[in-house]
């Protein structure tokens, strides 16, 4: 990545936003318990607003705007994106399928705190860990755990929904 990830300044922190936009997409989802699909079957939609513009989204199984349940969903990341540091309410374990995507801990945006997951790598977001993430190409990273699965920015103004 060269020099700092730009973001942009934003107005106020919504996080029921990617929530309230995943119900709209959880009627893609299986009610079932059992969920066998293929990558032809998979149709991508837009992502929430509360994610970088061009963000694509999967609800592979679950409800990930509900609570108790189980979620997995996919989001394809725009080459470019940057998500503000920001945490989740509940833990959540992220496998890249494709791209590189680099992680890292901390309520400042710094790019030399990161470690880089390519194809096939595999993180764990902690609940309330304060973390922020960046890809350089587009990037498939697919979101497992207990609904909901959230975001809620530090800093309000990072929240890419107050500006669309």
């Amino acid at each position: 990545m060269q020099g700092t990830p730009r973001t942009t300044a934003f107005a106020l922190t919504v996080p029921a936003v990617f929530v309230l936009s995943m119900t709209a997409l959880s009627a893609q989802s299986t009610s079932t318990p059992d969920v066998a699909m293929n990558t032809s079957n998979m149709k991508w939609q837009p992502g929430p607003p509360n994610l970088p513009a061009g963000t694509q989204i999967i609800v592979l199984q679950g409800d990930p705007s509900k609570a108790g349940g189980i979620a997995t969903i996919r989001l394809k990341f725009p080459a470019g994106a940057v998500i503000a540091p920001h945490k989740h309410s509940t833990d959540e374990a992220a496998t890249v399928i494709s791209g590189r995507f680099h992680v890292a801990p901390g309520d400042t945006l710094d790019p030399s705190k990161g470690t880089t997951l390519m194809a096939g790598g595999y993180t764990t977001l902690m609940a309330g860990h304060h973390h922020f993430a960046w890809v350089d190409g587009v990037t498939v990273v697919q979101f497992t755990g207990a609904g909901p699965l959230d975001i809620e920015y530090l800093n309000p103004a990072d929240d890419p929904s107050q500006h669309k």
